[in-house]
């Protein structure tokens, strides 16, 4: 019983930390690859986009960690960021069209949202959901 949902709930940590901080990395490696080129205004605001959702995943990491109650505005700030910033690429990075901004969207959505079931699973009280 009480042993196998806090491992599930540590699994669900360790998973949503994971991940967290995969996208945390490569939002970092894609702003610094743009450091210094001559960027249009909706290409700058694609590189902000992805240092606010940086700044955001390590404040829902330390969140999850921590066990604050806080915590899941902050992933819901970055899942809508996160999201926001994977429809605008395909647009102002890439050049392409409007279709691909909607599955850009989605798969940032689908990212999104499969993050925020494991912060949210990861902080549920010891005993289960409530």
């Amino acid at each position: 019983g009480r042993a196998i949902r806090m491992n599930a709930r540590t699994g669900y940590l360790v998973a949503a930390l994971f991940l967290l901080a995969l996208f945390a990395f490569l939002g970092v490696q894609s702003s610094l690859a743009a450091a210094g080129a001559d960027l249009t205004t909706g290409q700058r605001a694609v590189v902000m986009l992805q240092w606010w959702y940086v700044v955001l995943a390590v404040l829902a990491m330390a969140g999850l960690l921590a066990r604050h109650a806080g915590t899941r505005l902050v992933l819901f700030a970055w899942a809508a960021i996160f999201v926001t910033r994977n429809a605008l690429v395909p647009v102002y990075r890439d050049g392409k069209g409007l279709g691909l901004a909607v599955a850009g969207g989605a798969v940032g959505l689908a990212i999104a949202l499969g993050i925020l079931y494991l912060g949210f699973r990861a902080l549920e009280p010891k005993d289960g959901p409530t």
